[in-house]
């Protein structure tokens, strides 16, 4: 698949995500919200690293206030623009600790910006505009986390959050990408092979 066919794919599905009615989103947030719940504590997770959702992306608030609730330690990811990294931060408090940040997306506030080590995160939860089964992701382009994922130690899972419908057979891939372990959907937790072929 050519540059132009994924950019084409890419606001294919970006659109059909704009579609979506406040009640699916919800509700099929909720499930997928259900299936990582089951996931991180299948893991034994103590720190969990999420994005916080925007534009109809798999709800991650419900997610993110349920984790706090249940004692884990939860991270959410600052953005660099200068690097185009992500560096991910400590939260106690979604109403308290974030406001909107780069490119619109809540991120922790300057006086609640207390990095983790990545050495710390046990599971990590990722957007995507799709993943194919093999566990690679179609992101938004800017390359944010396509540089987070690779630093990474690799067994430290990471779970890919999206709409059933957003996970296809095969996408493009460049040499350096990294798949995801798990993707978790509203019908199923998908665990692509291990074998990355």
């Amino acid at each position: 698949m050519k540059d132009d066919e994924k950019h084409g794919l890419r606001r294919e599905l970006l659109a059909r995500r704009r579609e979506m009615g406040e009640e699916e989103v919800d509700a099929k947030s909720r499930a997928v919200q259900a299936r990582v719940e089951g996931l991180v504590w299948q893991r034994g997770a103590k720190t969990v690293m999420s994005y916080v959702s925007v534009r109809n992306e798999v709800r991650t608030q419900g997610l993110i206030a349920s984790l706090l609730r249940d004692g884990i330690v939860v991270a959410v990811p600052l953005c660099l623009p200068e690097t185009l990294d992500l560096l991910p931060c400590r939260i106690d408090s979604l109403e308290d600790d974030l406001e909107k940040g780069h490119l619109g997306i809540p991120e922790p506030k300057p006086a609640r910006r207390i990095p983790l080590p990545l050495g710390e995160l046990d599971v990590v939860l990722v957007p995507g505009v799709a993943f194919d089964r093999c566990g690679y992701r179609l992101g938004h382009g800017s390359g944010y986390y396509d540089r987070f994922l690779a630093r990474l130690a690799p067994e430290v899972p990471k779970v890919g959050l999206a709409y059933d419908w957003q996970v296809v057979e095969e996408l493009p891939r460049e040499v350096l990408d990294i798949p995801v372990d798990f993707i978790a959907t509203e019908k199923e937790i998908v665990a692509p092979p291990r074998a990355r072929a």
